[in-house]
């Protein structure tokens, strides 16, 4: 990770109320890289919809 990661980290902080650090920090990274998130956190999901990142949820996958 190199400083663009930490300032678009800061930038989503500063834009979503609720997102954490490090999911702000996971969601730049995804962002910028392009790269979508799979995750079991139903906040950081939506936040990563709301923010144009590619996300999905570990409980909608079938086994």
């Amino acid at each position: 990770m190199g400083a663009e990661h930490f300032i678009r980290a800061q930038q989503l902080i500063e834009s979503v109320i609720s997102l954490r650090t490090l999911d702000a920090l996971h969601l730049a990274v995804a962002i910028i890289e392009e790269t979508p998130i799979l995750t079991a956190d139903g906040q950081l999901a939506r936040a990563a919809k709301k923010l144009g990142a590619r996300a999905m949820l570990i409980s909608q996958l079938r086994a």
